[in-house]
């Protein structure tokens, strides 16, 4: 099983970025924030020729069964969303949890349900964003 779901955009970056959040909130997904690090990278000195935009997600019910069993995945929380640009083309990318937290945390099985059903929308809402 691969640890990160990964796609190439037909769409802008721009759009891609605005798509990603869409398709979060059309799945009944918050979207808290975000962090463009292109932006905040070249503000410290370092410029970028390439775009990294990190989009804040977070399903709470899926986030309130996980912590109630497992509290240090909080460590990996909200879920983030990745748009990049490399060579002229659009990437999302996002960490899969069912293969990720049990690396971190060991034993999983106690959330591994919940972990497939947020790998499942995860992929859902990456998919859709970029349909």
């Amino acid at each position: 099983m691969e640890t990160v779901f990964q796609r190439e955009s037909g769409l802008g970056f721009d759009e891609t970025v605005e798509a990603l959040k869409a398709s979060a909130a059309a799945h009944k997904w918050g979207v808290l924030g975000g962090y463009a690090f292109d932006e905040i990278l070249a503000s410290k000195g370092f410029p970028q020729t390439e775009r990294f935009v990190s989009i804040d997600i977070c399903a709470p019910a899926h986030a309130n069964a996980v912590l109630a069993k497992q509290p240090l995945a909080g460590l990996c929380m909200p879920c983030a969303v990745l748009a990049y640009s490399q060579a002229g083309k659009v990437h999302v990318a996002a960490v899969r949890p069912s293969a990720a937290l049990p690396q971190m945390f060991g034993d999983a099985s106690a959330i591994a349900e919940t972990l497939a059903a947020v790998d499942a929308e995860l992929e859902a809402i990456l998919s859709s964003a970029l349909a």
